[in-house]
């Protein structure tokens, strides 16, 4: 509606200057009328009127000197000048109207693409997020996958190993097979040098005896005479283990055999050719004679003899094996230190006593 509107209000603008033009009147045309000498009521002239008349009478003098034909040409001229300013503004119109459409759909095109702008900067920040994400992925993974090389380096190593120690420990067991092969045979071999021993021994005995007794019955008298049981250094002991002793109501026995208070159990008779010629300084005991303790002096020539770690060693094992305490003195000990090293030795048997691991006489731990 607004459109038509406006196309008829231009039509008329344009109709109105040419109807204008077509009768307007002649150059030289004279006028054949005049309207002049008119006065108002108040004896003035009216402008206006005057003016008035004379538009008139030039338009009536015009319409009379073109004549109808002049008239009916004009309208004609006015229509087709309208037809064409009609043509024109809807031309206009419409070019205006594709021009609003095209820069409509420029700026809907142009909004588009501000959209598609914003998308693909989010697009882009999301790709430059997700590219640090898998960047950083891509180091963890490298920092796992060098944590996994070197376990499996480790494992390989591990595994290098455990086959070794598999090697070794079938060498081993191999080796343990022949030990009791070779054990079982020994013990063979022992068992029938034992019964073959016993067999022979009776006589042997008898032997070794008679050539005892004859060697004594051809000596001269004198040819044995007695000797100190102790030397000085073993005195000095002997006294300041015995005054210990006492003080607990134990018994005190100086150069005793190991054979005289220790014996083999069931099945090991073989150990006693192991200990039975060896003997210790002193034997301390309880109230029913039986050693709690073996004290060993070692004076100044003690390691003058010949495998004298070994027979020590022997001695030690043995009474390990017996449970029996052992306690070493030495020349330069006073009485002080002696009694130090009992009384240590003496508390750890009490306290093995006291746990059950050894089992001790009712007397045993008791003061004076």
């Amino acid at each position: 509606m607004f459109r038509f509107s406006v196309a008829a209000l231009a039509i008329l603008l344009i109709m109105i200057p040419v109807h204008a033009d077509v009768n307007a009147k002649p150059s030289g045309h004279r006028r054949t009328s005049h309207v002049a000498g008119k006065t108002g009521g108040d004896g003035k002239h009216l402008s206006a009127g005057k003016a008035d008349a004379k538009v008139s009478a030039t338009v009536m003098t015009t319409i009379d000197a073109v004549g109808p034909k002049a008239g009916k040409g004009g309208w004609t001229r006015v229509l087709r000048i309208g037809a064409w300013g009609v043509i024109v503004v809807a031309g206009m119109m419409l070019v205006a109207q594709r021009l609003k459409d095209r820069f409509l759909a420029l700026e809907h095109g142009r909004v588009r693409i501000g959209e598609r702008v914003d998308a693909l900067k989010r697009a882009i920040a999301t790709g430059r997020q997700r590219a640090e994400t898998a960047e950083a992925r891509v180091k963890m993974l490298e920092t796992d996958a060098e944590s996994v090389r070197r376990e499996a380096q480790a494992a390989r190593r591990r595994i290098v190993e455990l086959e070794q120690d598999n090697a070794q420990l079938r060498a081993d067991r191999t080796r343990a097979v022949e030990i009791e092969q070779l054990f079982t045979k020994v013990r063979v071999e022992l068992d029938e040098m034992a019964r073959t021993r016993g067999q022979a021994e009776p006589e042997h005995a008898r032997s070794t005896l008679d050539q005892h007794l004859a060697l004594l019955q051809a000596a001269e008298p004198g040819a044995l005479i007695p000797s100190s049981v102790l030397n000085y250094a073993e005195q000095s002991k002997f006294r300041a283990i015995l005054t210990w002793t006492k003080e607990r109501k134990l018994k005190l026995l100086p150069q005793v055999s190991m054979g005289e208070y220790l014996e083999p159990s069931p099945g090991e008779e073989e150990l006693r050719w192991t200990y039975n010629d060896r003997r210790a300084d002193f034997v301390i005991c309880d109230e029913q004679w039986m050693p709690i303790l073996a004290v060993e002096h070692h004076g100044s020539g003690h390691q003058l003899g010949e495998n004298w770690e070994k027979r020590d060693a022997i001695k030690a094992q043995a009474l390990v094996l017996a449970d029996i305490g052992l306690v070493i003195t030495e020349d330069g000990d006073r009485k002080d230190i002696v009694r130090a090293k009992l009384d240590a030795e003496y508390a750890r048997l009490t306290a093995e006593s006291a746990t059950g691991r050894r089992a001790l006489p009712a007397q045993y731990g008791r003061g004076a």
